[in-house]
């Protein structure tokens, strides 16, 4: 069963991404908050990080960055519920990490996994 990471600290957003990801039949680790990235979740083989942009402690590009050097394999998305500018948006894409608004499309976040999952 693949594995997914998930880093919100938008308790309502994190739960019910976690549900439904969990509905697709994939395992999931999801945390409130990222402050203290551990070495047990850097070595762990996630198929998918999906991260929230504004932490309180650090931003969803350093997190993902970090867990990328990691794992070059994982499949980096970046999520936002706050309006972000296109040089932000630039930097993601020039680092291959998906971006997607809050809300969630369903739709957009299964073409991401399901597209990748294929691949592997």
């Amino acid at each position: 069963m693949k594995k997914i990471l998930l880093i919100d600290d938008d308790e309502m957003n994190l739960k019910s991404l976690n549900r439904l990801l969990i509905e697709w039949e994939y395992a999931t680790d999801a945390f409130l908050c990222p402050s203290l990235i551990s070495q047990e979740i850097l070595n762990n083989d996630y198929y998918c990080a999906i991260v929230d942009y504004k932490l309180p402690y650090s931003d969803g590009i350093e997190v993902l960055d970090l867990l990328m050097k990691h794992n070059r394999n994982i499949i980096p998305i970046l999520i936002s519920g706050f309006e972000i500018d296109e040089r932000l948006i630039r930097e993601a894409q020039e680092r291959y990490i998906f971006f997607l608004d809050k809300p969630i499309k369903i739709e957009l976040l299964k073409q991401i996994i399901n597209i990748n999952l294929e691949k592997k």
